[in-house]
């Protein structure tokens, strides 16, 4: 008989650089549902695979904040 094993997450990758040379952007990071993957009907892992935060670099020239 093959037990089940519940799906685990991977530690979270480091955050990306901002999205934009300069305002507001955002940057992200991730993980996956692989540490270990769900076998023989166990269950997946819960919460989130991504987050996103925002991020704010310099004043862009020529836009008034």
């Amino acid at each position: 008989m093959l037990l089940t094993v519940d799906g685990g997450w991977t530690s979270w990758t480091t955050w990306s650089g901002c999205d934009v040379t300069c305002g507001t952007g955002h940057v992200t990071r991730g993980r996956s549902c692989s540490n270990p993957v769900p076998k023989y009907g166990g269950g997946d892992c819960s919460g989130t695979h991504n987050e996103i935060q925002s991020c704010t670099l310099n004043k862009c020239p020529g836009i008034i904040m």
